[in-house]
């Protein structure tokens, strides 16, 4: 707490007044309390002239909004039954607020072990610390920070300032599966000129069945089914797409000596 007390000659028997406030705040910062002390039975009104009083302008304590940085001064008339009047004030030190503008991941989504690039925007802050693992990241003014979750994770990046005020901004990085071909082939008898049934089991993504060009069944359920009729030597393609963009694939070429 920091204060300046005046009594101005010559007005005795004018009122001894005080007042408290923090030295050192944050702009734009709201609910910063300043209070009065002084001769008992005075009654106060107040005045700031960087920033805005929250609620009423009297009595023995006020809360109050910081304005722009720079310097407030807080101004504080006590008043005796006499209607004698000492004006008190405070000047308190106004500090840039920390703001985080941007907090991202690229890619948002990977498989486990996969490297994300998190980047991020931040000015006012003495200090910047990553978590998960309270990772001091504030020398970080570039390259973004590369990280390789095992499993889906959400990211803090938390700014403060000398003031003590706090920003941050949080994201979180989906760790999904790879896409798998456990198994493709055909069930029941193999002929040409047969209807013949594709079977795919698969996990981890979007699956389509293909001949050449042309999707003959897609499902992001497992078992995959497609029904065709065989030529000797057709090939079908079972494609699973995962989250990420990444593929499994399996190619099965059927001939009249079996499959």
């Amino acid at each position: 707490p920091r204060g300046w007390r005046a009594t101005p000659a010559g007005q005795a028997p004018a009122p001894s007044v005080m007042v408290q406030a923090d030295a050192l705040i944050s702009s734009g910062t709201p609910g910063h309390v300043a209070a009065a002390g002084g001769d008992p039975g005075l009654t106060y009104k107040w005045y700031v002239d960087n920033g805005k009083i929250e609620g009423a302008v009297d009595g023995a304590s006020i809360l109050w909004t910081a304005g722009e940085t720079g310097y407030a001064h807080v101004y504080c008339a006590g008043a005796n039954a006499e209607g004698a009047k000492t004006v008190a004030m405070a000047t308190v030190k106004i500090i840039q607020a920390p703001a985080i503008s941007r907090f991202e991941a690229n890619p948002p989504a990977v498989n486990p072990g996969e490297s994300v690039a998190l980047g991020w925007d931040a000015a006012g802050a003495t200090k910047l610390t990553l978590d998960p693992g309270g990772e001091d990241v504030t020398a970080m003014q570039g390259p973004p920070k590369t990280v390789r979750p095992q499993e889906t994770t959400t990211y803090t990046l938390t700014g403060v300032n000398e003031a003590g005020t706090v920003a941050s901004k949080s994201l979180t990085v989906k760790v999904v599966p790879p896409p798998l071909v456990r198994s493709f082939g055909a069930s029941g008898v193999v002929a040409v000129g047969q209807p013949l049934t594709l079977v795919g089991d698969f996990s981890g993504g979007h699956a389509e069945i293909r001949k050449g060009g042309d999707v003959l069944a897609s499902s992001d359920q497992s078992p995959i089914q497609a029904q065709t009729t065989l030529k000797d030597g057709d090939s079908y393609t079972l494609v699973v797409k995962g989250e990420t963009g990444s593929t499994a694939s399996s190619t099965r070429t059927f001939s009249t000596q079996g499959h």
